[in-house]
């Protein structure tokens, strides 16, 4: 005890021991049996709370909108479409896949030498097969995809694709239809008709049937048999037309012998006879 400055004793000052530590222990249960205060706005708990529940709407967001898009009819995939859509299917089933299977490399050739060049920028798209449209499913049946569109072939996409598939189509069938040799044959298949050359008239129409895209005949041995046969039609047809105009021309003479020459002459056509694929050529 110190003297204080007046020289009497100084005051004593009693401190009240430390309290022990709680255990560490003992602190985890204090804490868990705390009850749980109201959380403020901007409290950093709420805030970890809410992260996970963001990306959880998004997802709930994005599965309601993935279910809608699969179950929502495709728009614009009307009567039109779908008549188009059917068309493909059964286009590349029942002619051009077999037309393609067939074609070779000499049949490429030929097509050249024939100027008909065109038809081979038609053909192998790959993007243009209706199994591609629809999905990728390279096995899936024409019938099938005809007979149920799938949704990517009734989407824009789809319906895009489609109308580019069936005009590159159109175009393929088109060349062969303008190709000079067919039109000839066309031509003198109708003139050896009127004349009554049905014999002749039938090896052209023969002729055109077996040659391409839809004829079952190899496509470079039809296209060589169309060029053959016009060249030998070619003067049949051409008698054929000269006989039909000098019997129009008997038919406007009023004389009796020649009105039975022209009667005769039309009979015998008629008939057959003179015919240059009949019995009496």
């Amino acid at each position: 005890m110190r003297p204080d400055a007046a020289g009497g004793p100084a005051p004593v000052t009693l401190r009240p021991p430390e309290a022990p530590g709680i255990p560490a222990r003992l602190q985890k249960e204090l804490r868990r049996d705390r009850p749980t205060p109201a959380r403020r706005p901007g409290d950093p708990r709420r805030r970890r709370t809410g992260r996970w529940r963001r990306p959880a709407a998004v997802a709930s967001l994005g599965v309601l909108l993935g279910l809608a898009w699969l179950l929502w009819p495709a728009t614009g995939f009307d009567d039109a479409a779908r008549a188009r859509w059917v068309r493909l299917c059964e286009d590349y089933r029942t002619w051009y896949m077999p037309f393609v299977r067939k074609l070779t490399v000499t049949d490429r050739a030929t097509l050249d030498d024939f100027g008909l060049q065109e038809v081979m920028a038609n053909v192998g798209i790959p993007n243009f097969d209706p199994r591609y449209i629809a999905g990728g499913d390279m096995q899936a049946r024409f019938e099938d995809l005809a007979a149920d569109p799938p949704r990517a072939a009734r989407g824009k996409t789809g319906r895009a694709r489609t109308r580019a598939s069936a005009a590159s189509l159109a175009r393929l069938r088109d060349t062969f239809a303008r190709w000079p040799v067919r039109r000839r044959l066309e031509a003198q298949r109708d003139v050896l008709r009127q004349t009554g050359w049905t014999a002749a008239a039938r090896r052209i129409t023969d002729a055109l049937a077996a040659g391409p895209p839809d004829g079952d005949a190899a496509i470079g041995p039809a296209l060589r048999r169309m060029a053959a046969v016009e060249t030998h039609t070619r003067i049949a047809a051409e008698s054929a037309a000269r006989l039909r105009d000098d019997l129009a021309v008997l038919g406007r003479v009023n004389d009796p012998v020649l009105q039975a020459f022209r009667d005769r002459a039309a009979a015998a056509a008629r008939d057959g006879r003179g015919d240059p694929d009949g019995p009496d050529y």
